[in-house]
């Protein structure tokens, strides 16, 4: 099974009390526990028909160990082929990376606002280190190499973040004030599609606007280890590099961004046609032109006519999408 068949299987309803448990759970063990917990007391998953004597769970371990192994392949060939679709070089998609133009430093404000060394907000570009420049005012490869976001992302004073070209990751960093453990009933995150809403112990801890839209129905968050909570986040938009998470935080160079570049004669046969789809998908829906999924549907509806051609298509309105 590809990840394609696993998520079109997928039953909505289902997976929105699953992310509505997983999220008043708070975090993905105290979610296993919970479910394991309901199959003891609520159903015979550890006292099958064929397991009278009740000598050992080996059985029902056995199914659970096989279950996430045939699950976690599947996500692992999906993530893979995802991550290589980003870093593969397309010369179609330079266009739509930034261009080495601006100079700015990691973590100022704006081109013309003085940067501020207070260390809030900031990565270690901001310590008051000057800069080793070259005679033309760019910096040295050494100092690229220094200066050059690390994950791709930075860090302000609430969080640090990463990104792919597609993705988003945020990692609230609460301060020693707020209790530990951090659970789910004393948190409460709000996801629209261009803001954010963090609130704990009934205080608002973050409340800010996205530097651009995202997909609110696939962006998830967890507890991790009852001290941190991590955000990730689906851009509305693929192909783009976001200079800050929120409007006004401080914002890293993207210019400096280099994301590591792969071969498609690297790749196995598999990854390698998963990898040419989503990169023609992507110029397709560039373009505004049909994906190669709706393009197999218009085909097999252009069959099904010559099929039938006492039926009159004339008046349908088909939408592919």
């Amino acid at each position: 099974m590809k990840w394609e068949e696993l998520d079109k299987g997928a039953d909505q309803v289902i997976d929105s009390l699953f992310i509505n448990i997983t999220q008043r759970s708070g975090g993905i063990e105290p979610l296993l526990n919970n479910f394991f917990s309901f199959l003891a007391r609520k159903t015979d998953f550890y006292n099958p028909k064929n397991n009278v004597d009740l000598i050992d769970i080996s059985s029902t371990v056995m199914l659970v160990d096989n279950t996430c192994r045939k699950i976690g392949n599947i996500y692992l060939k999906h993530m893979k082929a995802k991550q290589l679709s980003e870093r593969v070089v397309d010369v179609t998609d330079l266009d739509k990376l930034p261009t080495h133009k601006t100079t700015n430093t990691v973590g100022s404000k704006s081109r013309n606002e003085p940067v501020k060394t207070n260390g809030k907000g900031s990565t270690d570009a901001l310590n008051g280190d000057k800069t080793t420049r070259r005679n033309d005012g760019s910096d040295t490869e050494e100092e690229s190499e220094k200066n050059r976001p690390i994950g791709n992302g930075g860090t302000t004073e609430k969080y640090t973040w990463t990104q792919t070209l597609k993705t988003l990751e945020m990692t609230l960093k609460f301060p020693d004030e707020y209790k530990r453990p951090i659970n789910s009933k004393r948190i409460k995150i709000t996801l629209f599609a261009e803001s954010i809403k963090v609130i704990i112990d009934d205080e608002l801890f973050l409340c800010g606007q996205f530097h651009d839209k995202i997909k609110p129905d696939e962006s998830v968050w967890a507890i991790l280890d009852g001290e941190n909570v991590q955000i990730s986040i689906e851009k509305m938009k693929g192909l783009n590099w976001w200079p800050c998470v929120l409007k006004g935080d401080p914002t890293i160079d993207v210019a400096k961004i280099v994301p590591e570049n792969s071969k498609l004669s690297d790749l196995d046969s598999e990854t390698r046609s998963t990898v040419e789809k989503m990169m023609f998908d992507q110029r397709q829906k560039s373009m505004g032109l049909p994906t190669s999924d709706q393009m197999k549907q218009h085909e097999m509806l252009e069959k099904f006519k010559k099929m039938h051609p006492e039926l009159d298509f004339s008046k349908c309105n088909i939408n592919y999408s």
